[in-house]
């Protein structure tokens, strides 16, 4: 195993060690155990039951149009959970609506509870900034400065903002085209 693959587990290591120990919050699903063996890590966490967020949105809102309280209400939800994240040292460095999931419909039929989930490529921040050898995270969400491999609290709020986006426009901010010249910009790329 080269270093850079054991720098990569150790980081794994010590972001999981940070969720296992953080207390809880509602928009953060609860991690309980990871077990590892040889070749592969496997987590124990909290069953969101409402399925993805934009499946659940898209089952509630066949014709596309949310009430403007709901929108509200999913990014209150969603950067209430970053920022209990960032409180606790944690960046999670791949925001995107694949890890976003929702509890199921109280018994009035109201939509569920917005949860973070998928903190693979998390990163434990002891700086204002990290800057790593490398490029992570989904390249339609992430925030430009991360395909250079800084990364901060504020790239993170950036693809909060991009969930935003598609949201209220029905697209991404950027088509896809416009991320071509970043592909192994640093090193080997693990972009999603």
């Amino acid at each position: 195993m080269c270093s850079a693959d054991l720098g990569h587990r150790d980081e794994f290591r010590r972001v999981q060690a940070r969720m296992l120990n953080m207390e809880p919050h509602p928009g953060v699903v609860p991690l309980y155990h990871v077990l590892e063996d040889t070749q592969h890590y496997y987590q124990v966490m909290h069953r969101a039951d409402g399925g993805r967020l934009f499946d659940s949105l898209l089952q509630k809102y066949s014709d596309g149009c949310m009430p403007e309280a709901i929108v509200k209400r999913i990014m209150r939800e969603i950067l209430e959970a970053v920022a209990h994240l960032h409180r606790h040292g944690v960046l999670h460095r791949d925001i995107k609506p694949d890890n976003l999931v929702v509890t199921a419909p109280d018994s009035s039929g109201s939509f569920g509870r917005v949860m973070l989930i998928d903190f693979d490529l998390g990163a434990v921040l002891t700086a204002p900034q990290l800057v790593r050898d490398e490029v992570v995270g989904t390249k339609q969400f992430s925030a430009p400065e991360t395909f250079v491999g800084r990364f901060s609290r504020q790239s993170d709020l950036y693809s909060v903002g991009a969930i935003l986006y598609l949201l209220m426009v029905g697209n991404l901010p950027y088509a896809g085209h416009v991320y071509d010249e970043f592909e192994g910009s640093i090193g080997t790329p693990t972009l999603g």
